[in-house]
């Protein structure tokens, strides 16, 4: 119960671009709940938008090996990684003005 409730709360806050907050609530999820590859897949994402290249491999990596199907949700939220760059380059000179 508490696991959806820190999932959705990052989720939530990845969506305004407070990644540092959603990667909190992420990392309590996966503490409540370790075979959730949902939340890894989501603080990895987290972790691009700091370039922080090797957190997201490994979150990725754990993702993965639970079954969560990396490809086909990335490209269904950003369409290629030119978008994803664009996007999070967008968000990170929006969230550093806050």
């Amino acid at each position: 119960m508490w696991t959806d409730a820190y999932f959705y709360r990052g989720f939530s806050y990845a969506n305004q671009s407070k990644h540092d907050l959603a990667i909190k609530d992420f990392t309590k999820a996966i503490e409540l709940k370790p075979d959730n590859a949902d939340p890894y897949y989501h603080r990895a994402i987290a972790w691009l938008f700091f370039e922080n290249w090797e957190y997201a491999k490994t979150d990725l990596t754990a993702a993965k090996n639970k079954e969560f199907n990396i490809d086909s949700s990335f490209y269904n939220k950003y369409k290629g990684v030119e978008n994803f760059e664009q996007k999070a380059v967008g968000r990170c000179r929006i969230y550093s003005y806050r």
